[in-house]
């Protein structure tokens, strides 16, 4: 049985029968093709291949075990790709590398034994891979790969640091799912460590010289270790000290000491420690930096003179260069210049931590 829908097909087949697509021609320019829910055995997506405004194709939940995408690589409009929940051993992505509009891609819960993830990034605007679950692969992405085509597999860990997926617009209304960028563990266990490092340190964005202070956020809460945010190199240092020979799940402790060990050189050498939250670090491993950045904190409020300008205001910009004058004056949502009264409820809420600051 077939439904048609102005420009989208869908359609219910018997158990175990091929689908060829010979009907396709019935209808003008089809946006939507979508045959999932099938127990289908076989597919031959030849017929497809002319058809040019197809934008989104749906064969998941049947029973394939192989599929040939050949026929889809000249379709120029194609952005929605959905394979998954098959029992697929194999696939060559190779002819999707000429689907320059292609975004989503979803392969989960097949069988897959090989797969090479390559070709999905050459020249595409793949937005979303989801492709582990349920995978017991070798998967491969090529070291052939030249460094300067990864900023087209990049825009995966871009999404994980820097913005939110977007939203396909056949999904509009349908609040039930919603896409979400790949995590850092999800890349790093699909691509390895080598090639994530090496796609990072390929963007520009995270080496600029002043850190991005969002990035590295993003970056150790991918790891499980927000508690370690305040390195004033950013996410560059840290990408250094990853042991990029390992798999995750041993490389987490090995990153978290070598961060340790970053930030305590920081405290000694610098002593900034501005961005460095010591309530986070509590009854953690990182909880051994606490002592030496009280004590820094401590000494670089120590002898702070602030002065009062020709119209009485104070300018307080030395007291919020500091870590605990940053953050009095934002919990009283004070700026650079105050008044003798802001001043005044600005020291009393210094002397609680300890602090006190003159004014000439």
């Amino acid at each position: 049985m077939r439904k048609v829908e102005g420009d989208s097909v869908s359609g219910s087949y018997l158990e175990g029968q091929q689908l060829l697509f010979d009907w396709i021609d019935e209808l003008e320019r089809p946006t939507m093709v979508c045959v999932a829910g099938n127990r289908l055995t076989d597919v031959n997506l030849e017929a497809l291949s002319t058809c040019r405004s197809l934008k989104r194709l749906d064969i998941s939940e049947n029973a394939l075990s192989k599929i040939d995408l050949a026929p889809l690589g000249n379709l120029d409009d194609l952005a929605h790709l959905d394979i998954s929940h098959n029992r697929i051993r194999q696939v060559d992505f190779g002819p999707l590398a000429n689907c320059k509009k292609l975004r989503w891609v979803y392969a989960q819960q097949n069988d897959f034994r090989s797969v090479n993830l390559a070709p999905l990034f050459i020249g595409s605007s793949i937005r979303s891979l989801v492709l582990l679950s349920g995978v017991r692969a070798s998967l491969d992405f090529s070291d052939s790969v030249p460094v300067d085509m990864l900023s087209d597999m990049a825009d995966l860990l871009i999404q994980s640091l820097y913005r939110a997926i977007e939203r396909p617009d056949w999904l509009d209304g349908h609040v039930e799912f919603e896409p979400s960028p790949p995590s850092l563990q999800f890349l790093v266990n699909c691509f390895g460590w080598k090639t994530v490092v090496r796609s990072l340190k390929s963007l520009k964005l995270p080496m600029r010289p002043r850190p991005d202070k969002m990035c590295q956020r993003r970056f150790l809460s991918g790891l499980g270790m927000l508690e370690l945010v305040g390195l004033e190199t950013g996410i560059a240092a840290i990408l250094d000290v990853v042991p990029q020979e390992m798999n995750w799940q041993d490389s987490l402790d090995v990153i978290y000491d070598e961060v340790v060990g970053l930030l305590r050189k920081q405290i000694r050498d610098s002593g900034i420690t501005v961005d460095m939250d010591v309530e986070a670090m509590a009854g953690k491993k990182a909880s051994v930096l606490v002592p030496l950045i009280i004590e820094k904190r401590h000494e670089e409020t120590s002898g702070i003179l602030l002065y009062r300008s020709a119209t009485g205001s104070i300018d307080v910009t030395p007291l919020a260069k500091t870590a605990y004058g940053r953050r009095v004056l934002s919990a009283l949502g004070y700026e650079s210049n105050l008044s003798e009264n802001e001043f005044s409820k600005l020291r009393r809420a210094l002397r609680d931590v300890g602090v006190r600051v003159e004014v000439q």
